[in-house]
């Protein structure tokens, strides 16, 4: 008999798609970020909120591995794709590592997608 409870196994793995889409996101947002320095929780409600607003897509970090906006913040700086200050009501972006292979290639997709008229479309 199966019981209704979540396997260790499945929820590491909702964990890691949560981690997937909050990357994805935060990768094809950090791309249109032009001003900086940026407090993460603005960036987060002002430029990755409003582009899940448009999709209709949902990202928790409770539901991440990461479980709050600073900890993935801190694992982006780790990964030289932001440099970051930390400041008492959080970490503020103050660089973004426009070299980065990830970013690189986001910023690739954002231009094929503006060619073809896609605008905000995933690839």
């Amino acid at each position: 008999e199966k019981n209704n409870r979540i396997s260790d196994e499945d929820r590491a793995e909702m964990k890691e798609k949560m981690d997937d889409a909050i990357d994805d996101l935060f990768f094809r947002t950090i791309v249109g970020v032009a001003t900086l320095p940026l407090a993460a929780s603005d960036f987060f409600s002002e430029h990755m909120l409003q582009k899940t607003a448009r999709k209709g897509e949902k990202v928790d970090f409770k539901r991440s591995n990461y479980k709050k906006l600073a900890n993935f913040m801190k694992a982006m700086e780790k990964d030289e794709v932001l440099a970051l200050k930390q400041r008492k009501d959080g970490p503020v972006i103050t660089g973004i590592n426009r070299g980065h292979p990830v970013v690189q290639d986001y910023e690739q997709r954002a231009k094929h997608a503006k060619l073809r008229g896609g605008g905000d479309k995933k690839n």
